[in-house]
């Protein structure tokens, strides 16, 4: 059986698509060493980054062109073809539909538009979650027998790894003994401010440092706030630090070593990083909102993405209660096994087969 993907974003590893292709793929050839997978990557201008037209260009002409000869072409993110080809499209989220500041741009409006009605062509559409599954049905008007819920898979935290790596760490990001976590990106669905608003209602003598790791741009714009001025502004710059993008080495060191590992995101069609925490042994304050409690269950602490209060309460309880963190560690470790790339692999390739 030969099974094409689109490779769009395979070079994009800072992006959920392409780790999802690549942990995907690696899974496959794994479990199944007779059969072909092949990554259709575009070159040029048609691969850059940020040229619309390449990436539309690409999409439904381009390599439906180039993946012709497959048994099954799979497009695993909301970009599938218009023409030709349709087989499986894997749908991680549909922010731009479910966030209005997503679809703020003309280009953006027509891409969305474009992708939702491409996407009505599929023969299976994957989901990542029932709550994604269920936002793919009501907002796209997919036909839930159309849907096949398939959940991502997370690797076993490498602890020892991590250990060896947390005194170099510690220096480099002067990190203090204790300290939260939150590592993803700055846009406005991560909802960074209740993190920052949260510290500032807790009293000075009982706060924990708080460390924001990735691409947090802080450019002031719909979807990018200024989270920069907000620490000023409510009193808390001192207790917050910003260290930048880290690489996958560094994110593993920096989780394992974690109080707590903090995400407030109001919507994730998955939210791969709780996990990831979960699967070192790291205790997990996440939101109730969207697929987060369907992933990490009872084995994290999950709050309403705007229970200020809440958030507050929880940062200082998790820190300073070494029995608490211990449970939720314990259980984080347990469920984060439910969550293999071997699963994903398996449940997809029945898919495959299923359309064979």
């Amino acid at each position: 059986m030969r099974i094409s993907f689109n490779g769009y974003f395979s070079h994009r590893m800072h992006t959920g698509s392409a780790v999802y292709l690549k942990k995907l793929v690696e899974a496959l050839r794994a479990n199944f060493p007779s059969d072909e997978f092949e990554i259709s990557v575009p070159s040029g201008l048609v691969g850059k980054q940020g040229n619309w037209l390449g990436k539309l260009a690409w999409e439904h002409l381009l390599c439906p062109l180039s993946t012709r000869g497959s048994e099954v072409v799979h497009t695993p993110y909301f970009g599938p073809p218009f023409f030709g080809r349709c087989d499986v499209v894997t749908v991680h989220d549909l922010i731009a539909l479910k966030i209005p500041e997503y679809r703020s741009s003309r280009a953006l409006q027509v891409y969305t538009s474009l992708a939702s009605k491409a996407v009505r062509r599929a023969n299976i559409v994957i989901a990542d979650s029932e709550s994604a599954a269920h936002d793919i049905e009501s907002l796209l008007d997919i036909p839930s027998g159309k849907i096949a819920v398939i959940p991502l898979g997370v690797d076993s935290g490498d602890v020892s790894l991590a250990e060896n790596d947390s005194s170099v760490l510690r220096d480099k990001y002067r990190l203090p003994d204790r300290y939260l976590l939150y590592l993803g990106s700055g846009e406005l669905r991560k909802n960074i401010q209740v993190l920052l608003r949260a510290m500032a209602a807790t009293p000075q003598e009982d706060r924990i440092p708080l460390i924001l790791a990735g691409a947090i741009s802080c450019a002031g714009s719909d979807l990018f706030p200024d989270y920069v001025s907000l620490g000023q502004y409510l009193g808390v710059s001192d207790d917050v630090t910003f260290i930048g993008p880290v690489s996958d080495r560094e994110k593993i060191g920096l989780m394992a070593s974690a109080s707590a590992f903090v995400f407030p995101s109001i919507y994730e069609g998955f939210g791969l990083e709780p996990l990831e925490a979960m699967a070192l042994g790291t205790p997990v304050i996440c939101s109730n909102a969207g697929s987060l409690p369907e992933v990490v269950g009872n084995a994290a602490i999950t709050l309403p993405p705007d229970d200020i209060s809440g958030w507050s309460k929880a940062m200082g309880s998790i820190s300073n209660n070494t029995v608490k963190a211990q449970h939720f560690a314990s259980l984080g470790l347990n469920k984060a096994k439910e969550f293999t790339w071997d699963r994903t692999a398996r449940m997809t390739y029945e898919i495959y087969k299923e359309l064979i």
